[in-house]
């Protein structure tokens, strides 16, 4: 069985570097899909925060180009959460590994 994958670059921008305002976690959506997730947030600081829905997963984990597999948890809305250490501005390739798959983000 082939697997998409899937390896979007992140781009730490200046402007979140500047203290931008984040936003929201989670915003509303159609009742079908549930809220969106907000993924990647960039703080103002330069840590970047990873968000993924899989409420039925035992195991998701993000995987950063140069780095090391970060761990995530989940909350109680399913939604898996990791952040990183402050990253300088550059582009940043990740991709999710849930329960074993790579997925796309």
């Amino acid at each position: 069985m082939k697997q998409l994958v899937l390896i979007v670059a992140l781009f730490v921008t200046s402007a979140a570097a500047a203290g931008a305002q984040a936003p929201a976690q989670t915003r509303p959506r159609s009742p079908r899909f549930g809220p969106t997730v907000h993924s990647p947030e960039v703080d103002s600081d330069g840590r970047v925060t990873f968000r993924y829905r899989a409420p039925n997963a035992k195991e998701v984990v993000v995987f950063r180009d140069g780095g090391s597999p970060l761990p995530m948890k989940m909350d109680d809305q399913g939604v898996w959460t990791a952040t990183t250490e402050p990253l300088a501005p550059d582009f940043y390739p990740y991709s999710f590994v849930v329960d074993g798959a790579m997925t796309p983000d």
